[in-house]
């Protein structure tokens, strides 16, 4: 009996970490189009925007996280 208990936990435990890392590959493309949205830019269209070359990869991160 104990073993046709674990089946669903593990089933349900199983789909849990397919669905984060579902969301953890979004994330991560969001950041992705947001870096070379952001890399595109001259610096002083980045300046103009209150940023610098540098900041870009943690503003990209950031936002995805903030999307999703």
């Amino acid at each position: 009996m104990q073993a046709q208990a674990l089946i669903p936990a593990r089933l349900k435990a199983a789909i849990a970490l397919l669905r984060e890392w579902r969301q953890w590959q979004a994330r991560r493309a969001e950041a992705r189009r947001t870096y070379k949205e952001l890399s595109r830019l001259s610096d002083r269209e980045l300046a103009d925007i209150g940023l610098s070359r540098w900041q870009i990869a943690e503003v990209a991160r950031r936002s995805a996280e903030a999307a999703h």
